[in-house]
């Protein structure tokens, strides 16, 4: 991580003593030599090198005198310690989401009426690869964060998001969205807000992201790799889209965890959340990059309140950060008439890059179809993409219909040919979809119908 030990061991700056002559108070005292910055062997360093996933080091400096500490850039972030030890300050270096290395800038400074001291400390840090920013047209979605829904995703099964069972076969989905709504079966725990339940804690957001990272990842890498060898066209890496996991404010978490060198007690300041946010993409980031996975890149991440939910001030913040880091942000609102005016005419102020709207028209048997038209027509008006969706009710008559609503209307409206589109599903439906061939023919049928859609589009879109 950091060279000369920096890493691993406290970096001292120290201050050579002054004699006790006294000086004239509008002078700086001229013994006051510059201080150094020292390892633990005593020799002096004005410089560490940080690989790119980061990390963080601890400096201590002499709490005996008004030393200032500033940086020059945003992905250098020091909080300094209070009570104990008020001199210690902690250096947190972000993820590095760029190929190009990058150096930062430390300046202690000490003044002393009209003069003053001071020294730099650079710190250098790798370029990465990985990260990229970027939008998949066709863009599944997963919910596959918690113990009991891991096996849905074996590889074989993603296989069948990624290969179509034609001849030859043809590339489809390019876009993965991993999300999840609870943490347990009882929907009592939820990673979405507190509309479905409590809020989830560090260790549990942490689990989350272990699942994600160690589990369904590699499987996605290692199917990407399988399907090399089964498609003559071109080989493109699998775009990958994370949940931002929400976080309880302004309700708060007395019990939610503790980071080193961020403050999780005030969840009723926001500038404070601000950093526990920061400090979840950069955790995504890092896991994301460490796994060096061979035929994914992240692109983007996405905020699952699906009303929004904080003011656009607050999430123009978040975005700022976000698309700072190389990544791309994203929205999947439902339908509602009263969202015209409050969601959907404002969502690109709140800072979101891709915004794609819910139909809801899968659902509810009361719904009619010009529900399918209505949605169309206000994601046109608002610059939205559109959502499809299906789940287990599709293979009843009813959803059968429905399921072929949305094709229909898709195709009349110029959805195929000219949006991203996001695709809800209840499970693995897709995939059991296909395999109903010889079972029940008119769901293998949608099946056919909506993978040569997905194919025709990875053409069409790939080739441009």
């Amino acid at each position: 991580m950091v060279k000369n030990s920096i890493l691993s061991a406290l970096v001292l700056l120290t201050l050579l003593s002054s004699s006790c002559v006294e000086k004239p108070q509008d002078e700086l005292p001229q013994d006051r030599e510059t201080p150094n910055v020292v390892d633990m062997q005593g020799e002096t360093v004005n410089r560490a090198e940080i690989d790119e996933f980061g990390g963080q080091i601890i400096l201590k400096v002499d709490d005996k005198e008004p030393w200032q500490i500033n940086s020059d850039c945003s992905w250098i972030r020091l909080s300094k310690a209070k009570g104990f030890n008020p001199g210690l300050v902690t250096l947190t270096v972000e993820v590095n989401p760029f190929e190009e290395a990058r150096e930062g800038r430390l300046e202690f400074s000490y003044q002393y009426k009209n003069q003053g001291k001071s020294l730099s400390f650079t710190i250098a840090q790798n370029g990465s690869s990985g990260i990229r920013k970027s939008h998949p047209r066709d863009l599944m979605l997963y919910y596959c964060g918690v113990t009991e829904l891991r096996d849905y995703y074996p590889e074989d099964v993603f296989l069948d998001y990624l290969i179509s069972d034609e001849e030859p076969p043809r590339r489809l989905f390019d876009g993965a969205l991993l999300l999840e709504i609870w943490k347990d079966p009882e929907h009592k725990v939820s990673f979405m807000g507190n509309a479905y339940g409590r809020y989830c804690y560090l260790s549990e957001i942490s689990d989350l992201f272990d699942t994600w990272m160690d589990v369904i990842l590699p499987r996605l890498d290692n199917a990407l790799e399988r399907s090399k060898s089964m498609s003559t066209q071109p080989f493109y890496k699998q775009e990958v889209v994370l949940m931002v996991p929400v976080l309880p404010f302004p309700e708060g978490e007395a019990e939610w965890g503790y980071i080193e060198g961020y403050d999780t007690s005030d969840w009723s300041n926001w500038d404070k959340v601000l950093e526990i946010y920061k400090w979840e993409i950069n955790e995504m980031m890092k896991r994301f990059l460490r796994k060096g996975f061979k035929n994914l890149e992240l692109v983007g991440l996405y905020w699952p309140v699906e009303s929004a939910g904080v003011a656009a001030t607050r999430m123009i913040q978040l975005s700022e950060y976000i698309n700072a880091r190389n990544l791309e942000f994203y929205f999947i609102p439902y339908y509602s008439n009263s969202f015209e005016n409050s969601v959907y005419s404002v969502w690109q102020k709140y800072g979101f890059n891709y915004c794609y709207l819910q139909p809801n028209y899968f659902f509810y048997e009361n719904v009619e179809k010009q529900r399918l038209y209505d949605a169309c027509a206000m994601a046109k008006r608002y610059g939205m993409d559109l959502e499809m969706e299906f789940n287990p009710c599709a293979y009843l008559d009813w959803g059968y219909q429905r399921m072929t609503d949305y094709l229909d209307v898709f195709e009349e409206e110029g959805v195929w040919e000219n949006n991203n589109i996001a695709y809800y599903q209840g499970g693995y439906d897709f995939t059991v979809l296909k395999n109903s061939k010889g079972v029940a023919e008119g769901w293998y049928n949608l099946y056919k119908r909506l993978s040569t859609y997905v194919a025709d589009r990875w053409e069409k879109f790939h080739q441009e």
